[in-house]
Order: structure tokens, then sequence, then C-alpha cells
């Protein structure tokens, strides 16, 4: 409280603190006396953790997981949707053989999309080279 926080600031004292709390608020409680407790039995408690561990080993050894999955899935078959297995896709047609035309080879990427490469230039381009396109317009 306010009067509190006055009186720890007071070099008088002037707040009475037995007068305000009465004397079994200052009774000092009777001293226990010291017992010193026993040594812990180390060993024994090592054992028992050897044996713990060797037990939790052994258990989590006995657990297949196939059955725990099984389980799961007779008690949860209620809620899980299993999709039904895709249907087998369509062969893709192999791309068109490579051709060489004016020094420009037709390769095709993943997606079927050609791109042409020139081995003498190094150049690669995804539009047909004016070249090859001329080339073709005059062998036809």
């Amino acid at each position: 409280g306010q009067e509190a926080h006055q009186a720890a600031n007071c070099a008088n004292g002037t707040v009475n603190w037995r007068e305000k709390f009465g004397d079994d608020a200052f009774i000092l409680r009777e001293e226990r006396p010291y017992v010193e407790e026993p040594e812990p039995d180390y060993d024994s408690m090592a054992e028992k953790a050897k044996a713990y561990a060797q037990a939790k080993l052994a258990a989590d050894a006995a657990v297949n997981m196939d059955t725990i999955v099984q389980a799961a899935q007779t008690e949860f078959a209620h809620c899980i949707k299993v999709a039904p297995p895709a249907p087998a896709a369509a062969p893709v047609a192999a791309p068109p053989a490579k051709t060489t035309i004016a020094g420009w080879t037709t390769y095709y990427d993943q997606m079927g999309r050609p791109y042409y490469h020139n081995a003498a230039s190094g150049q690669t381009l995804w539009e047909m080279p004016a070249e090859m396109r001329a080339a073709m317009a005059a062998s036809t």
C-alpha cells in the first residue's frame, strides 16, 4: 500500500507496524533443526534405470508397423477416403526424328516443343531459323 511505500523511504520510521498488524505478525517461527538426508543409493538407481531401458527397447522392438497401420486403417476406415487408382496415362508419342537442314538440327524438349541448334555457330533458337525455312521452301 501507499503507507508501506512511504515508510520504506522515511528515516524516522513513523508507521507503528506492531500496532497496525498486531504482535502475531511479528512472531518468529521456531527454527527447525537441520536433518542430514541419507545419501541416495546410486547403484540401485542405475540398476532400475538399466532395467527400464531394456524393457523399453524390448517393447519397441516388438512393435510391428504393419500391424499398427492395419489396425489404424480398420479403426478409421469410416473416415478415410481412398482415391480410386489413376487411369493409365496415354502413351506419349515419340518426338519426330531429328532433322538437319542448312546446318540447323531440330531437337525436341521434354514437352515435345521443337528447338533448333546450329553446331557450327553454337547458336540455339526456339523459332525456326530463316535459313532452315528457306531451304525447306526450296525443297518443296
